[in-house]
């Protein structure tokens, strides 16, 4: 639930629609879940010499690199999203801290 500045002033409570979640919400799901099909199916089968014999592709070599590339791509992902969520919580915790000083500085300064 949101809140915002309603016209004369007052905080308004602002509840989305479940019919415009849904509508907004199910093509950003259907891509991301069509990406992961399309990653698995491209690991399965890029890796398919490593796992049987095929006859078009008797290298291994590609199959391993493609998941040592996904595996490295995957960590480097889960670093880089951990550290910006910190960044973007004690950036947060820092502005709220900035904002309630100023609010008080506000309330107590000269001319109150």
């Amino acid at each position: 639930m949101t809140t915002s500045k309603g016209s004369d002033g007052n905080n308004e409570n602002i509840l989305p629609s479940l019919r415009m979640m849904y509508i907004f919400q199910t093509p950003v799901m259907k891509m991301a879940w069509s990406v992961v099909m399309f990653n698995l199916g491209l690991v399965l089968h890029v890796t398919s010499p490593l796992r049987q014999d095929s006859p078009g592709a008797r290298d291994p070599r590609t199959g391993i690199f493609v998941l040592v590339a996904g595996g490295v791509a995957t960590v480097n992902f889960g670093c880089c999203s951990f550290w910006l969520y910190r960044a973007a919580k004690y950036r947060d915790d820092d502005l709220e801290q900035t904002s309630s000083s100023e609010v008080v500085t506000e309330r107590t300064g000269p001319g109150v």
